[in-house]
This record gives structure tokens, C-alpha cells and sequence, in this order.
């Protein structure tokens, strides 16, 4: 009959939409906070891997156009690389860590002023250099090290490096 028959919704149905219009809303919301933390992760990713390259860049350059490798000693890690360059305008190159600030990286080219390789988003630690040679009198120098950064979402993000140059005198 008309009498029975009422215009809108029902309480049950306006409940169920609720429910579904809040289900939506809270996905969406999810995922873009799942955009957003994972592109903040891959920034810190990318700055890490830029301050890699930076560094092993140095490294390499240190050990090209040397006289000799004074320290670490043959078989012997070492925190430091001291070298002494056949270019006698730069002479020694000693890359070590800040002994006043141990996440950084320093770089002195014969007496100017130690100069910090890293920039201050990341942390290096973890550097050793290992001095070898082969029966052959074939000599190289392996550096590794840790690179740790602060991903923007609070969390600590760290990844290990390695590389090795052959010595040519």
C-alpha cells in the first residue's frame, strides 16, 4: 500500500555504506603513505649510493699516480690510506676518519687542511684498507666500509662498500 511505502534510506543500509565509504577512504590513505615512506627511501638509497661513488672516486684517485703506499702496511689493515703521489705539487694524501667526529671521512692533500669527503646525511664507518700483494709482486689496496643514513620516516638505513685498485708505479 502507499501508506508504507517511505522515501530515503534505512538505517541499516546508510550503516553498510558508512562501512564501505570508510573501508575506501582508509585504503587510499594507506596507500599513500606507503608512497610517500617508499619515496623517502629511495632518496636516502640514492644519497648513499651518490656518497659511495663519491668516495671510492677519491679512493681510486689516491691510489692512481703514487710512489708508494706508506700505510696501511703490506698485510696489514689499516683505518688509514697514507700515500705519496709522484705528482710532487700534491704529495702525501692521507684519507682516515675524524678522530673528533668518527662518521666522518677525512681527505689532507700534503699540508692543506684536512677536508670532510662526506657530506653531514651520512655516517662512514666500518673503514678499513687492506694492503696485499701477489708472488707475482702485483699490488692492490682494498677499502671497505659502511655507509649508514636517516631515511625521513626516522629510519636507520646502512649499506656496505668495497672497492679495490690495482697499484701502478
Amino acid at each position: 500500500s502507499a501508506r508504507n511505502k517511505r522515501d530515503g534510506f534505512t538505517l541499516i543500509e546508510v550503516l553498510v555504506y558508512l562501512g564501505l565509504f570508510t573501508i575506501l577512504v582508509g585504503g587510499a590513505v594507506l596507500a599513500a603513505y606507503n608512497v610517500i615512506e617508499s619515496s623517502g627511501r629511495n632518496q636516502t638509497l640514492a644519497i648513499m649510493q651518490q656518497e659511495s661513488s663519491f668516495i671510492t672516486g677519491k679512493i681510486n684517485w689516491a691510489l692512481s699516480g703514487i710512489e708508494g703506499v706508506n700505510a696501511p702496511l703490506l698485510n696489514s689493515p689499516s683505518s688509514q690510506l697514507l700515500v705519496t703521489k709522484t705528482d710532487v705539487a700534491v704529495g702525501a694524501v692521507d684519507i682516515r676518519p675524524d678522530i673528533n667526529n668518527a662518521s666522518d671521512l677525512l681527505l689532507t692533500r700534503g699540508s692543506s687542511p684536512a677536508q670532510i669527503l662526506n657530506n653531514t646525511n651520512v655516517a662512514v664507518t666500518n673503514l678499513i684498507f687492506d694492503h696485499r700483494s701477489s708472488p707475482s709482486g702485483a699490488e692492490w689496496v682494498k677499502a671497505t666500509f659502511t655507509i649508514t643514513a636517516k631515511a625521513p620516516n626516522g629510519g636507520i638505513i646502512s649499506q656496505n662498500f668495497e672497492t679495490t685498485k690495482y697499484v701502478r708505479r
